[in-house]
């Protein structure tokens, strides 16, 4: 079959250049994506461009299936094949790609019914209805049945912000995640993404952490669980100076173009906000966001596909499918997202049958590596406590723990990795005075402290003590 003149070169990337130009200035950061293909294939590197739109297209990304199915067609990057070209051509149509729709009336002239039929059958896997069952959030409204499962917060002031970013109008949005233990006190924050990176951080992170929660119950007994919530910063509409080319519909016009970066920022600022081009419209629940997010983690945005994974893993905005979840975090690890690393250390460290100090080990040292401030703080905890004997390194501990507190000083659960750490290099006195400060801290933060006064007393015993002190 000849290629049909003009198709490809009228239709392949057309609207590329434009994307990358303004995705460059929304983006802090350059990810695989959609965009990096495309810019691959204008510098025509068509090896890397192929390797990556094959990657999205079988995520189902449809302008991707196009793009990879005109690749195959005049085989830049791979052997030219017809028939995958007809294949991915079709999934592509039969999602609605426009491009694809003409490219595959024109392809099926020259292919007969058994070609037809072989070229769809081989990429079947990838067929929207299999990709919705291995991969796509159930999305859900939330429920009473689904509401207790998550904590319901009984004291959540918001964050303080400076007077001198109030008079600037500074305004932002943080996506933070926090784990609220048994007693509804928050142990642990992690500050996932943020606009603008680094303003309001570290408030965010203070005010968090004085939250309390009722947390939910399973058989009678409260549990420990980590939630996701994303914060909003001063300007309740989402349009300050956050936002000028939100206001002017720069953002949105990048996100139905299928640009990744701003599907996905554009979710975040949706969320607990009304449209931006609808500034009296309704608040946006997670639910209604999440779509947005998945088409950016289809369309290769690393940060999008580990929302994605902790919103299955945690049933929130969807149903909770840890296998789903799953997938979409591996994706993420894939191209190296910090973030998704800590969270298969986490994931490794869950009390279970699965539990494996080990994984949890190499995947911590790889976002250490990358200077992950998290990372340093549960790897202290595991070199300082873990029952592996070849696992324990104390004196590396502190080194890590030590970094930690210089740039968190006011961390409770860091404070305790440090005594554990002093106790366990044979140090108990000076774990003694470190851990009853930590329980002082915690003490006016009403924490539960039975398990911090039965390690201060194996402490002052001159016992070291070996376990988790963080809770997974």
């Amino acid at each position: 079959m000849k290629t049909p003149k003009g198709v490809l070169a009228h239709f392949l990337f057309r609207k590329a250049t434009s994307i990358i130009a303004l995705a460059a200035v929304w983006s802090g950061q350059v990810h695989a994506d959609y965009s990096g293909a495309a810019k691959a294939y204008e510098a025509k590197d068509y090896v890397a461009a192929f390797a990556e739109l094959k990657s999205l297209a079988e995520l189902g990304h449809t302008p991707a299936q196009y793009s990879l199915a005109a690749m195959y067609l005049r085989g830049e990057g791979v052997s030219r094949n017809i028939l995958l070209a007809y294949g991915w051509t079709h999934l592509a149509a039969e999602g609605g790609n426009a491009n694809a729709v003409a490219l595959k009336a024109r392809m099926r002239t020259s292919l007969d019914a058994a070609a037809i039929k072989q070229a769809t059958s081989a990429l079947s896997e990838f067929t929207a209805e299999s990709i919705n069952q291995r991969l796509m959030p159930k999305i859900v409204k939330r429920r009473a049945d689904l509401d207790k499962n998550f904590p319901r917060a009984t004291l959540r002031m918001p964050p303080k912000i400076p007077h001198q970013l109030q008079d600037k109008g500074q305004d932002g949005f943080v996506l933070a995640e926090f784990y609220v233990g048994t007693d509804g006190a928050v142990r642990d924050v992690n500050i996932v993404d943020a606009i603008p990176k680094g303003v309001f951080d570290t408030i965010v992170s203070d005010a968090v952490l004085k939250w309390k929660f009722e947390p939910p119950l399973r058989d009678g007994k409260p549990q420990g669980t980590w939630v996701s919530r994303p914060i909003n910063l001063i300007d309740p509409s989402g349009l300050g100076h956050l936002s000028t080319d939100i206001a002017k519909g720069k953002l949105k016009a990048l996100a139905d173009a299928g640009e990744p970066s701003a599907q996905y920022h554009y979710a975040l600022i949706l969320a607990g906000n009304p449209d931006p081009t609808e500034p009296s419209g309704p608040l946006r629940s997670w639910h209604e966001v999440l779509p947005w997010i998945v088409r950016a983690a289809q369309g290769g945005s690393p940060t999008a596909q580990y929302v994605v994974a902790q919103s299955l893993l945690r049933g929130y905005g969807c149903e909770l499918d840890k296998e789903k979840g799953l997938l979409w975090l591996q994706h993420s690890v894939q191209q190296n997202y910090i973030d998704a690393q800590v969270e298969m250390a986490r994931i490794a460290l869950h009390v279970g049958p699965d539990y494996d100090a080990s994984k949890a080990s190499y995947w911590l040292e790889k976002a250490v590596a990358a200077d992950h401030a998290k990372a340093k703080k549960y790897l202290a905890a595991l070199l300082a406590g873990s029952t592996d004997e070849k696992l324990r390194d104390p004196s590396r501990a502190l080194r890590l723990i030590d970094a930690v507190i210089d740039k968190s000083a006011n961390d409770i659960v860091a404070q305790e990795i440090k005594a554990m750490a002093l106790a366990n290099a044979g140090q108990y006195d000076a774990a003694v005075t470190v851990q009853l400060a930590a329980i002082v801290a915690a003490q006016k933060s009403k924490w539960n402290l039975t398990d911090m006064e039965t390690r201060v007393a194996a402490y002052r015993s001159g016992n070291p003590w070996f376990g988790d002190v963080l809770e997974f």
